[in-house]
Order: structure tokens, then sequence, then C-alpha cells
């Protein structure tokens, strides 16, 4: 079965009323899905968790915990595991079964915004140390 796809800018009055009327005048059996657009992570939210988030939670936790050998890849997989897990819950006797950890390509600007949120609140309260805003960093210039 083919699914049509459309994506339509209901912040457009026009646009509202022209879905709105097409819903009305549908007949038979239709299976419609309403999904918002997403503004995903922006490169330079990108950058800046791979070059300056990761490597202070990285040092920070080499110096606190002790954990020579700790990079900045086992940094990001801690990071997820931590903020991002939802567990898996055995809905008839509760139990949890394990657990899924979302990636972080997945969030969108806001809720990659509150991850690293909850990275700079844990990095200043369990590691001592406080991550540069973002406003602080800049990427490094492109070699010519």
């Amino acid at each position: 079965m083919a699914k049509e796809q459309a994506i339509i800018d209901l912040s457009n009055q026009r646009n509202k009323k022209l879905a709105i009327d097409a819903i009305k005048a549908a007949q038979g059996l239709h299976w419609w899905v309403l999904t918002k657009c997403r503004n995903q992570r922006s490169l330079s939210q990108n950058a800046y968790y791979f070059g300056v988030v990761l490597p202070a939670v990285a040092v920070g936790i080499r110096e606190a915990w002790g954990e020579q050998l700790f990079t900045v890849d086992d940094a990001h997989e801690f990071c997820k595991n931590r903020f991002l897990s939802n567990p898996v819950v055995n809905r008839k006797t509760g139990e949890v079964q394990g657990n899924v950890v979302r990636s972080t390509t997945s969030l969108d600007t806001a809720e990659f915004s509150q991850y690293l949120d909850e990275i700079f609140k844990f990095a200043a309260d369990y590691l001592g140390v406080e991550i540069p805003a973002a406003n602080q960093f800049s990427e490094p210039a492109e070699a010519s």
C-alpha cells in the first residue's frame, strides 16, 4: 500500500483550511498521521558538543574518578546512557527488563539544548568542571 506524504505549514491559514477541507471531503478508510517537523540540531551545536563539551567531560572523569583511558567517545556513550536512557518495563509485572538509549541525532535543537544543560549540571556537580558556554566557543577556521 503506497502512502502519500505532504509537508504542510499549518501556521499559514490558507494551508490549514485546505488540509481541513481535504479531511472533511475524504471518504472511505484513511490513515492520517500528523507529525510536527522538528529543527534538527545544528552543525555548530554538534561541533560544540564534540569539540568542547565531551572533551571537558572526559578530562573531568579522568581527573575526578581516575579513569585513565576515558576518551571523548567514552564520554559520549556515558552521557547518552546517563541522560537519554529510558527503561523498558514489562507492563504485566512492572519489572524493568532493560533500557533503550536514544541517539543524540534523534534530538531536535530544544531537546539537544536540554541534554547539554543536564551535562553541564552533572559536570559541575560531580566532576568539578565548568564547561565554557557555546557563545564562548568558535569553530576552527577551515584551512584553505
